[in-house]
Formats: structure tokens, sequence, C-alpha cells
């Protein structure tokens, strides 16, 4: 009878590509957080073309998030300009890209809560003295934001 390989394999892959291409994350940082080896993690992404999706995704959040905003921008300038209340096809577009843009924030959440982690746990690493609590405040963080991106990723 051959083991069975553990259920959170796939699920590390899952979330390893979230966090590096969705949410823009270092390699050794996503490594760090989800206890993949540097080895695994460098095959994900050679193997998965990851560099390419994360530059991709991040240029394309930012350009649509900035043409929702010119669009948005124009219709309210033709509704002042014009003097008058907008009507309702306006008021559902201003309304569905004000949404667009809201949900292409949510998935910023995690970024935050895992650059913040990554960043807290580089800086006890290199504090000149180890105190047991560096370890344990290490350690902390890094369950925090493990846990934060099963149930930021769940959410999607």
């Amino acid at each position: 009878m051959t083991p069975k390989k553990p259920q959170n394999a796939r699920d590390n892959k899952q979330l390893a590509y979230s966090l590096f291409v969705e949410r823009g994350m270092k390699q050794s940082d996503v490594c760090d957080i989800l206890e993949v080896a540097p080895p695994q993690m460098s095959k994900w992404v050679k193997d998965g073309n990851w560099k390419e999706l994360q530059e991709a995704q991040f240029a394309s959040v930012q350009i649509i998030k900035a043409s929702n905003l010119q669009l948005i921008y124009n219709i309210q300038k033709a509704i002042q300009s014009e003097n008058r209340v907008a009507a309702p096809k306006e008021v559902d577009m201003l309304l569905k890209l004000a949404s667009a843009n809201e949900k292409l924030d949510k998935k910023a959440d995690l970024g935050h809560y895992t650059g913040i982690g990554a960043e807290f746990c580089q800086y006890l690493k290199n504090l000149p003295d180890k105190e047991p609590w560096q370890e344990e405040a290490y350690e902390a963080m890094l369950n925090f934001v493990s846990e934060k991106a099963k149930e930021l990723s769940y959410r999607h």
C-alpha cells in the first residue's frame, strides 16, 4: 500500500500561485509563509510561467483600475457640464465601474497582509541579538499570514 501524498501539497501550490502571481510576492517570501522548499517553488514558477503571469497580472490590474476611474470621471464630468441628473444607464455604469474597482482592491488585501508579514519576519531575522521571543514572534507571524492567505483565497 503506497502512502498518500499530503492533501495540502496541491493547496500549497494553489496558495503559492495566488501569493506569487496574484499578489506579487517574492518567491522567498512565499516559501517562508507556506514552508515550501525553494527548489519546489522555483519549479512551479518555471513550469507554469508564473513570472510572466505575475507581470501581466499587475500591469493589467493597474490599467483596468485606471481605465475605470477615467470612465467614472468622464461620466461625472458630462453630467456636471450639462447641469443635469444622471440617467439610469449612467448610474448603473458608475455603480458597475466602482464595484469593479472595489473588487480589484479587495484582491490586494492579501498582498498587504503578506507584504507586512514578510517585512516583519525579515526584520526579526536581521536583529543582531537573537532572543527567544524573536523566534516565537517570527513563527506567530508566519502562522498568521498563512491562515490569512487560506482565508482570503477561499473567498475568491
